[in-house]
Parts: structure tokens; sequence; C-alpha cells
């Protein structure tokens, strides 16, 4: 028996920040849920006058600081939208795959 990691069926919302924090925003959505969190997350942002940098369409994004600001606000930093993947077992002699937990 070999443990791998396999792709799963949802999806999470990962942000980094710049002074280094980094957090789950959304977790065990399906893309469509993510996608949506996302538009959600990067409306906000603008909103408040961050500006929005693409680093990969549909993927990741960058949330600049606002202009004018003295210090880089928490809430500036990466997102990035993320399949999630599982811890597995899978049996050569039975063909089977076997789930042992979630890695993300």
């Amino acid at each position: 028996m070999r443990t791998e990691r396999l792709p799963a069926d949802t999806w999470a919302l990962r942000f980094s920040a710049y002074c280094g924090m980094s957090y789950d925003i959304v977790t065990g959505e399906t893309l469509p849920g993510a996608r949506s969190a996302l538009a959600d997350l990067l409306r906000r942002r603008r909103r408040t006058g961050h500006a929005i940098a693409v680093i990969e369409p549909g993927q990741h994004f960058e949330c600049q600081e606002p202009e004018g600001s003295a210090l880089v606000p928490d809430n500036a930093g990466t997102v990035r939208l993320v399949q999630e993947t599982v811890k597995a077992v899978r049996c050569h002699q039975c063909d089977g795959t076997y789930i042992l937990d979630s890695l993300r």
C-alpha cells in the first residue's frame, strides 16, 4: 500500500497577507461557491480602496494597499483559489482507494 495525495471535489480560498499571516477564508466549497466567495472578497477590497492585480486569471490575485496609506494594512496581500487534496492509501491487491485524512 502506498500513501498519496488525491485531488478532492472541494476548493479553498487562501489568503496570504504581506504581514506574514496566512489563513483560509473559505474551505470545503464547490468550485462555483469558492469563485463566488473570491468575487465577493475582491469587490469588498475594491470598495475600500485596494488596487487589485491579476497574477493568474481566475485563480490568483493581489490586493495591494490603498493609495496614500502610511502602513501596509493586514488585509493587503495575495488571495488564491486552490483545490483541496485528501490523503489516501491505494491498495494494489484489491485496487481500492481508502481516504485517510484531509490535508488542504
